[in-house]
Formats: structure tokens, sequence, C-alpha cells
């Protein structure tokens, strides 16, 4: 009986100390959070400018803006909004994103080629390039990463 009642009462002490050494730790090193790969509010802009390159793609398809100055009209106007918006998520990036969207915009103003979906896929393009910076940035701090993962993120500038 006494044995046990030693033992319970070293279990105590070796629990005590365990936690007050835990929390002297933790309180040195604040723990790192995460940035998670889609973020929905970082990257509202990045939806947005799908939601209006999607739109304007459909107007493409059904003829309002496939008409030579309409047409025309309607596809500056969008893709330099969609530039506003990709400037708002990324201004860092800016040259590069809006180089991107202006070949992208250039192919829409030929007239049976603006059929193709050609400019929401430069602003999808876009936004998995940064996603996939993203993961870079996560990769870079795990030690050790898969080669799979290292083949992945080179894509991305």
């Amino acid at each position: 009986m006494e044995e046990d009642e030693i033992n319970y009462q070293e279990d105590l002490e070796n629990a005590r100390l365990n936690q007050s050494q835990y929390l002297a730790v933790a309180s040195q090193t604040p723990a790192e959070r995460k940035e998670p790969l889609i973020d929905m509010l970082k990257d509202m802009p990045y939806f947005l400018a799908i939601l209006m390159a999607i739109g304007k793609d459909v107007a493409d398809f059904f003829g309002i803006g496939s008409s030579p100055a309409i047409g025309t009209l309607i596809t500056i106007l969008v893709m330099i909004t969609i530039a506003l918006l990709i400037f708002l998520a990324a201004p860092t990036e800016f040259f590069h994103n809006f180089m991107l969207l202006f070949g992208g915009t250039t192919i829409e103003t030929i007239p049976v080629v603006n059929l193709l979906p050609v400019l929401t896929g430069a602003v999808v393009y876009i936004y998995v390039r940064k996603i996939l910076q993203r993961l870079k940035k996560r990769m870079k701090k795990i030690t050790g990463a898969t080669r799979l993962a290292n083949l992945a993120t080179k894509a991305a500038p």
C-alpha cells in the first residue's frame, strides 16, 4: 500500500515537472500557423476574376461578345477589370500576370478563336501558379520533402 502511494507521488511529481517544462518551452517558441493553400478571403480577387472571365467567355460563345466593335470593347473592359483584381491579389507579380492576361486578350480579339475560353484559362493558370507557389513555400519548411512534391512545385516561378 505504501509502495503504491510512493509510486503515485513520484508519478504526480514527474507529471508536474513535465508540465512545467512543456509550458516553459511552449511560451518560448510561439506556434506557427500554416498558411492554407486556398484561403477564401485572400483569394477572393482571384475567384471574382475567374467568374468575370467565365462570364465574358459565355458572352462570346452566345454571340454578344463576338461582334467586332462591341465584342472588342467588352473584352478590353473585362481584361482591365480582371487585371485590377489580379493586382489586388498579388501586386508584386503584377507585370508577369498582366502579360499573361494581355496575351489572352490578344488571342480573344481574333474573330473565330474568341469562342475558346482563353481568358478564363489565363486567369485559372495565374491562380494555380499562386497555389503552387504557396505549396513550394510550405515544402521548404518541411525537411525531406518528396521528389514528386518538388517536381510539382518546380512549375511555379
